[in-house]
């Protein structure tokens, strides 16, 4: 496919990735509502921060540095900021407010681009 044809294609990431944070969003609302309704105020429910630069704050010993692609973890942006960071996005968390507990979770069935989820 030539660099034209390329740009111009729909970008299936994009539309998805939209789709996928709505169905976060639908999915957290329910179960915000349906702990509520059983416990209420013990239970929260949120997009979790916790793991979001993980891999760039972990500390590998140099033997393994020098076997991986690596870049300088150190250099910040002109705001003083991290000009690097990569980690994990999880979808949601569940917090017990009173044990101060949590489980974190992962949606891996999102409707595709373009439909209603197939049920087959």
């Amino acid at each position: 496919m030539a660099s034209f044809e390329l740009r111009n294609r729909a970008n299936w990431q994009t539309i998805s990735g939209f789709q996928a944070l709505e169905t976060e969003s639908k999915f957290k609302n329910a179960l915000q509502m349906a702990l509520d309704a059983v416990y209420p105020n013990q239970f929260t429910i949120e997009k979790p921060t916790e793991f979001a630069d993980i891999y760039s704050k972990y500390e590998l010993p140099e033997e393994t540095l020098s076997q991986i692609y690596n870049i300088d973890v150190t250099e910040t942006k002109s705001d003083g900021n991290p000009k690097y960071s990569w980690g994990i996005s999880m979808d949601f968390v569940i917090r017990n407010n009173i044990n101060k507990k949590a489980l974190f979770g992962e949606i891996k069935r999102h409707p595709p681009a373009g439909g209603q989820e197939m049920v087959g």
